[in-house]
């Protein structure tokens, strides 16, 4: 096995594990600056960095999985680590055999009948081990590609119903600034969106990447429906989010 090939898997986990604490950190810093301004701009960018958290997230957990999907690439490089000496000395038996046939000389053809059978003896121990790192290279790629490749598949689809809520979120901020005779209306709608894709995430199947129906969100205190500051923030800290602390324990990814 490659090195670089587990090596080069690990710088991938590493950056998407970058993506995850850029996107948490951009999801903190919106939050934080929406918080002093109107109620309109104050609840949307409040649910805008929800989205962008849960992002980060689901990017978290798709570092996890690829560097997990390196531990049969990794079970198949010690397996042939652990063999390499003795096919270095399979090698060692055969160069000597090679420059004693080039020297041609009949002195030599009793030393080489003797390495010969070395060489023989060494071939029939090892070949259990040599069969099962045959076995054990397309057990590696079958399984890393497959952890991969599932862990890719349910990172995208979790970002399409990320990217089904977005709008909805989105459309709820007026085009200009709401005014007494024209208050801002959106809470409600934010929330309701929020806590459809709360529960999509929560009952994720393969396959599934339609938000369900956003039904009314009238008790904006529900834990599907409350602000990010409020469900995001450890309980003693709850009442101030501008001191907002992200937990990503707190999604269920």
């Amino acid at each position: 096995m490659d090195v670089k090939i587990i090596t080069t898997e690990k710088g991938i986990a590493i950056d998407f594990d970058s993506v995850a604490r850029d996107s948490k950190s951009q999801s903190k810093e919106l939050y934080t600056w929406g918080q002093s301004e109107a109620e309109d701009l104050k609840d949307v960018t409040d649910r805008l960095a929800y989205l962008n958290f849960v992002q980060g997230s689901l990017a978290t957990s798709l570092s996890d999985k690829l560097d997990t999907a390196r531990a049969p690439l990794k079970a198949l490089r010690d397996a042939e680590t652990a063999l390499q000496p003795r096919r270095n000395i399979r090698v060692g038996l055969q160069g000597q055999i090679g420059r004693l046939e080039h020297e041609q000389a009949k002195t030599n053809d009793k030393r080489i009948f003797e390495l010969r059978e070395q060489l023989r003896k060494a071939e029939a121990e090892d070949l259990p081990q040599e069969r099962e790192i045959e076995v054990l290279k397309r057990k590696a790629v079958r399984e890393s590609e497959q952890i991969k490749w599932d862990a890719i598949r349910e990172y995208g689809e979790k970002l399409v119903l990320l990217s089904q809520a977005a709008p909805a979120i989105i459309a709820a901020l007026p085009a200009i600034p709401p005014s007494p005779s024209s208050p801002y209306l959106g809470a409600h709608t934010t929330g309701a969106v929020r806590a459809s894709l709360q529960r999509a995430l929560d009952n994720y199947k393969t396959g599934h990447i339609n938000l369900p129906p956003q039904v009314a969100a009238s008790d904006l205190t529900r834990s599907d429906t409350q602000s990010f500051g409020e469900s995001h923030a450890t309980p003693s800290l709850a009442c101030t989010p501008v001191t907002l602390i992200l937990l990503p324990s707190i999604l269920r990814l």
